[in-house]
């Protein structure tokens, strides 16, 4: 685990960052990697693109919804929520 710093968007849970910076040494906090660069990336994996969903992203949709949902739909969840709504 490292420490980033850096102007951040707002990062979900499941959601993954490319990162492009450098190392470098905070005097108060230690080794760090400073970020230059941020990309903000979806879910690709089932249990991340769950966490994705059941973190509010979607009202009315917790824990149990999105865990069905992504047993329905699999890897290919995030591709029907947005092209093809109507399959929900």
């Amino acid at each position: 685990m490292i420490t980033v710093s850096g102007k951040f968007p707002i990062v979900g849970k499941g959601e993954s960052l490319e990162l492009e910076g450098e190392f470098k040494i905070n005097k108060k906090y230690g080794e760090q990697f400073e970020a230059e660069s941020i990309k903000v990336e979806k879910p690709t994996d089932v249990f991340a693109i769950e966490k994705y969903l059941s973190c509010g992203l979607i009202s009315g949709v917790g824990e149990v919804t999105a865990k069905n949902i992504v047993n329905k739909f699999g890897e290919d969840t995030l591709k029907v929520i947005e092209l093809e709504p109507e399959k929900l």
